[in-house]
């Protein structure tokens, strides 16, 4: 999936080690490109919360206290996905932070964050 790009090169570098970011994926090729601003920035604004839940779905078991989806819903700004994204970040921060200190089988044990 990520073959060619500026992540493959960091991880073929070693400046990157697989399973060291959480990865949430946009893929803007799926947003309504209306010349409506208004109708264009709601399916932008979708497209990126569609894609936080997933994100939420695929990590949930990594995300400790924030597994419980319909809390994580509660995460999701409908009207403002900016909010969503934040929010989304600042889940994975709290999770991350929940990691004791020294236990390499942490299932984030060596997670640095988030990835876009």
């Amino acid at each position: 999936m990520f073959q060619d790009l500026a992540v493959d090169q960091d991880v073929q570098a070693g400046t990157i080690k697989p399973h060291q970011y959480l990865i949430l994926s946009l893929d803007f090729s799926a947003v309504d490109r209306d010349p409506d601003p208004k109708i264009a920035k709601a399916g932008l604004f979708n497209m990126i919360n569609t894609a936080i839940r997933y994100f939420y779905m695929t990590y949930a078991t990594y995300l400790g206290d924030y597994k419980d989806l319909q809390l994580i819903q509660t995460f999701i700004n409908l009207s403002d996905a900016i909010d969503s994204l934040s929010m989304c970040v600042m889940v994975v921060q709290a999770a991350l932070r929940a990691v004791p200190q020294g236990d390499a089988g942490h299932l984030l044990a060596g997670v640095k964050g988030v990835t876009i």
